[in-house]
């Protein structure tokens, strides 16, 4: 990514981020609200606003909304595909504005959305691209030093190289090592029915295929005690008669061997 939006919820700030070859550098900060209760949303109606890494999934202009919106919205996907596992429910999490009327609006006011100043709002919208951009909306934010934050993302890094030549080499054993006894895959699917495709797949597959990293970011997932790891990655896979994008997000828990393994594998 490009850019990034973090929210502090605690204190009511948001932050634009630019993504530079030396780390992620501040451009801009801005006063922001929340949900009337607060953060942690767990159900429709509570008030609160979630926590959690989302995206944006387009623009409202303020013509198409009542004045309580202001200059326009930019919705979320919550719920994102963790919020669903955790059985969280509840939909309509936006950035929005406030009405021209109101000069200032307490840091609990809204009904779950995060809200800005109409000016403010804005200015985001040149750091805004749909389903890119990620809006980290954190109850800790934290600021670590420059070389600790490389240090955990070229560990990271690492796994993920580890996992991609396993997946490109058909080497089940070394890939399915790589996944947490309780994974799911997408289709509800538990760890066991999952490795017996995936060595069927490898029993039957062509030769290796090639498969490219051409991205990767990778997020400590807020309000988990730092024990699960979103990567959002894209891949570029060839063989033989095609080729083909594809764009995952691959869950990592904290095992209890101190081992880092995918709990949940999405495509985007």
């Amino acid at each position: 990514f490009q850019y990034l939006i973090a929210v502090d919820l605690p204190r009511a700030r948001l932050y634009v981020l630019e993504n530079r070859d030396d780390g992620l550098h501040v451009i801009r900060s801005h006063y922001a609200a929340m949900g009337k209760q607060g953060w942690g949303k767990r159900v429709e109606g509570d008030q609160r606003t979630p926590v959690g890494i989302y995206h944006v999934t387009g623009w409202i202009d303020d013509a198409e909304l009542p004045p309580l919106y202001g200059a326009g919205a930019y919705p979320l996907d919550y719920p994102n595909i963790w919020d669903r596992i955790q059985q969280r429910t509840g939909s309509g999490i936006w950035l929005h504005g406030v009405p021209n009327v109101t000069g200032g609006r307490a840091p609990r006011s809204s009904q779950g959305c995060v809200t800005m100043a109409n000016d403010d709002l804005r200015a985001l919208q040149p750091y805004i691209a749909n389903g890119r951009t990620p809006v980290l909306l954190s109850d800790d934010l934290r600021w670590l030093p420059p070389e600790q934050v490389q240090a955990e993302r070229e560990a990271f890094a690492a796994r993920i190289e580890h996992w991609r030549q396993a997946a490109a080499t058909n080497d089940a054993d070394t890939f399915l090592e790589l996944y947490a006894a309780h994974f799911t895959a997408a289709d509800g699917s538990n760890y066991d029915s999952f490795a017996e495709r995936t060595r069927a797949h490898a029993d039957t597959s062509p030769p290796p295929r090639e498969i490219e990293l051409e991205s990767l970011s990778v997020f400590r997932y807020p309000g988990s005690e730092d024990k699960l790891v979103l990567a959002e990655i894209s891949l570029q896979i060839r063989d033989e008669a095609s080729a083909q994008t594809a764009r995952k997000q691959l869950f990592w828990t904290l095992d209890g061997d101190g081992e880092w393994r995918i709990l949940r594998e999405e495509n985007r």
